[in-house]
């Protein structure tokens, strides 16, 4: 530019390429008055072209912040350097009608002839934090419905690290998820000695196919108790179409099997019963039968041998 130039000559300079760039941008001086802002930048705040200008910052600030934001401009002019407005918080712009929006402001400076003037880039984050919001709330839906659900539900990473046991999980195993997390069920140890291998299998195979598999593997609790659990395997692939996550949906059929097994054992000791039952009542019904045939070939017998 040929050496610093006045507020004026640096707005007027400036001026067509500041209203050709897609953010917000405004400079303010040492008072907070708007000496320039560019149509983006009104449009942002509900305003129109040319608007802004003589008006104090502090008119597209929150209400409750503007009595400190003055405080804020002295500190930026004495130390002077390029940086993100409120680095770790979350900023809002106030638009004209009164409504509050989500903005990221980045901060600069130029000297002028006339003194320093502060330069602000200010972006509409609107879309990003609410989509971050909808994808929270998901999370949020997800999570309370893994908790809630009457199913053990383990969250494998492709490494074999649990990363996700839900509170039926804790309820049957006995383990708490802080005590499993990051560890193989394997390494825990979760699955019982004996099916160890099988387990693995099952997990690489998962891994290489992706194909859900259905298994009932016995499972070891706190105690020590063995657990037959019915597992539903499953994999959640990543934006990449890459496995991510292996997700280990399980019911708890221990019960049910014992009751399986001693209604079969009652099935089995009925049959048996009513087989003994038949045999008695056949028996019991031909001696009679058998005795008289006895006798009458008693009496036939010396005629025959006549």
């Amino acid at each position: 530019l040929g050496g610093p130039l006045s507020g004026k000559g640096i707005v007027n300079y400036l001026e067509p390429f500041l209203n050709s760039i897609p953010g917000g941008f405004l400079m303010i001086d040492e008072k907070g008055t708007i000496v320039t802002a560019n149509s983006v930048c009104c449009k942002m705040f509900g305003y129109s072209a040319g608007a802004l200008l003589g008006n104090n910052l502090s008119l597209l600030l929150p209400e409750k912040f503007r009595p400190r934001h003055s405080s804020h401009i002295k500190g930026f002019y004495n130390t002077p350097h390029s940086r993100p407005m409120g680095s770790g918080l979350e900023l809002y712009g106030r638009k004209k009608n009164g409504k509050l929006f989500p903005i990221e402001v980045s901060l600069g400076s130029y000297n002028t002839d006339e003194g320093m003037l502060a330069m602000a880039f200010i972006a509409d984050i609107t879309p990003r934090v609410e989509a971050e919001n909808e994808l929270n709330e998901e999370r949020n839906f997800v999570s309370t419905l893994l908790e809630t659900v009457s199913a053990l539900i383990i969250v494998q990473d492709t490494k074999g690290r649990i990363i996700r046991f839900n509170r039926e999980s804790e309820k049957v195993l006995g383990y708490s998820f802080e005590e499993v997390r990051g560890k193989t069920p394997w390494k825990v140890p979760l699955v019982i000695k004996e099916e160890i291998e099988e387990s693995k299998e099952i997990f690489d195979t998962l891994l290489k196919t992706g194909d859900s598999s259905e298994n009932e593997i016995f499972w070891k609790t706190r105690d020590g108790d063995k657990r037959l659990i019915l597992w539903n395997n499953t994999i959640l692939k990543n934006e990449k179409n890459e496995v991510k996550y292996i997700i280990k949906t399980g019911v708890d059929i221990t019960e049910s099997k014992n009751m399986e097994r001693n209604l079969l054992n009652a099935v089995m000791t009925g049959q048996e019963n009513e087989r003994t039952r038949l045999s008695r009542e056949l028996h019991d019904g031909l001696a009679p039968v058998l005795s008289s045939v006895k006798n009458n070939l008693e009496v036939v017998a010396p005629v025959v041998e006549e």
